[in-house]
């Protein structure tokens, strides 16, 4: 029952939301000196790779649901959609991992707050793509959509 509902809609829309707003706490703590602490910005981030890795999930499940509807071209870009999301979710694991190490570490705060926005704004470029595909999926070609 719960394999034939369509969760994924719901639960991408938390990793794009957590990852804007991670970005721009770290903005602000880099640009405007903005005394957040480094802990709640990484569960935050923690948070965000474990709703991307739900909705990579909840998206495996649709896409078996709904392959044998589909044509190749839509085959193929529903693959470049979950190439980015992979991408996204293991890339975030790799920023949080090497963030929480040196910060547990001593590094130098004001490096390694520069190098983790860095990654953030990698990790904006890679949700971008994955919501871009996953726009042009259901917009252009109807996929997941009642009709």
């Amino acid at each position: 029952m719960l394999s034939s509902l369509p969760l994924h809609p719901i639960f991408v829309h938390f990793p794009v939301a957590l990852t804007i707003l991670v970005i721009a706490l770290q903005l602000a703590r880099v640009f405007a000196r903005v005394p957040l602490s480094t802990g709640s910005i990484l569960i935050l981030l923690a948070l965000t790779v474990a709703s991307a890795f739900l909705a990579g999930l909840t998206g495996e499940n649709s896409f078996g649901n709904l392959e044998p509807q589909l044509t190749p071209a839509v085959v193929a870009l529903v693959e470049e959609h979950e190439t980015f999301a992979d991408g996204f979710i293991w890339t975030g694991l790799v920023v949080l991992i090497g963030w929480t190490w040196g910060y547990a570490k001593g590094w130098n705060p004001v490096w390694l707050d520069r190098a983790a926005l860095v990654a953030l704004l990698l990790l904006g470029i890679l949700i971008w793509e994955t919501g871009a595909h996953g726009g042009d999926l259901v917009y252009f070609h109807g996929v997941g959509v009642t009709r």
